[in-house]
């Protein structure tokens, strides 16, 4: 019974890091997406 419920905890610990880590990189991408878009209309006046 503990083995089984060792097992199931560790395999929840890993789907929530695992979704931890996928939100932090959704996030990274999203600020990347961010600073990029802030970076292409920002230039152009600098620019003229």
């Amino acid at each position: 019974m503990t083995g089984i419920s060792r097992l199931q905890i560790l395999a929840r610990l890993g789907v929530e890091q695992g979704a931890y880590v996928a939100a932090l990189r959704t996030q990274k991408l999203r600020i990347i997406r961010v600073v990029a878009l802030a970076i292409y209309t920002i230039f152009p006046k600098l620019i003229e």
